[in-house]
């Protein structure tokens, strides 16, 4: 399978990813399906799933959300401490696994199941191996296309 990028960055750009979630979430009070838009709408997102150095690897995970901040036009918030990893993080983490596995856009993903689905699978699968996660949401594009075609067709 081709992946988004090389498998050198991933562990980095999944920790990086995970981390601005959290932070553009937990910190900023900003809603994950409104920040991940933004994420998107900026550019920034297509840097990161080519997986370039500078985005997957040159920026802290709270670095990166503050360049999507400055598009949304917000100002950054104080990072807190986390004692533990929140499940904005794990939500963070996993789709920027699934995105680097699937070598699928944010976007095409984000049509498919948007970052509070992700969050309500927390409970569910944050222990699990993370292939459950991608087995539980690989067939939704196809179950949701065949739906469509169902009721676009009387």
């Amino acid at each position: 399978m081709t992946h988004a990028y090389n498998e050198l960055y991933r562990e980095q750009a999944t920790r990086t990813f995970a981390e601005m979630m959290d932070y553009a979430v937990n910190d900023c009070r900003i809603p994950g399906d409104i920040f991940l838009s933004d994420f998107i709408k900026s550019g920034i997102a297509a840097h990161f799933e080519i997986g370039q150095p500078d985005f997957v690897a040159g920026h802290s995970g709270i670095e990166l959300a503050n360049l999507v901040l400055k598009f949304m036009n917000k100002q950054p918030a104080l990072p807190q401490y986390h004692e533990c990893r929140t499940p904005e993080y794990w939500a963070g983490w996993v789709l920027a696994q699934y995105q680097w596995y699937s070598a699928h856009t944010f976007s095409d993903i984000l049509t498919t199941i948007s970052f509070s689905g992700i969050l309500a699978l927390y409970p569910t699968y944050h222990e699990a191996d993370i292939t459950k996660f991608f087995d539980a949401i690989e067939p939704v594009p196809k179950l949701r296309n065949s739906m469509l075609f169902i009721t676009t067709y009387p």
